[in-house]
């Protein structure tokens, strides 16, 4: 990673990192299967991190701050868009109620 980060540097490419997450993180979370989120009746995903969970907040800050040091841009993206495809039936929610409370607060939806 450090030489395509060096030879976009040298074509004057910015190269930003990214980790996919709360989703996508099949591969970090086979090691941590406690901080899969978890469905009403205990049934784990395995790529969805439980982002109510310290542990796996503190998770995610350790993996961002040792692949940050990779990247010496100042931008950072964290994806954390895929978690609401499929979280309806994590959260115990309706597409409809989602939408209700993203608009109450102001995101859309």
């Amino acid at each position: 990673m450090r030489d395509i980060v060096e030879f976009a540097r040298r074509h004057h490419i910015r190269v930003i990192g990214e980790i996919d997450m709360p989703g996508h993180l099949r591969a970090a979370l086979g090691a941590h299967p406690e901080l899969q989120l978890t469905d009403s009746a205990g049934v784990r995903n395995a790529d969805k991190l439980d982002i109510t969970l310290p542990a796996a907040r503190r998770f995610c800050r350790d993996l961002i701050l040792e692949y940050l040091q990779l990247f010496p841009g100042r931008y950072w993206h964290a994806g954390a868009d895929e978690l609401t495809a499929g979280a309806d039936a994590f959260l115990g929610t309706t597409p409809g109620r989602r939408r209700a409370n993203c608009s109450r607060a102001g995101t859309g939806s």
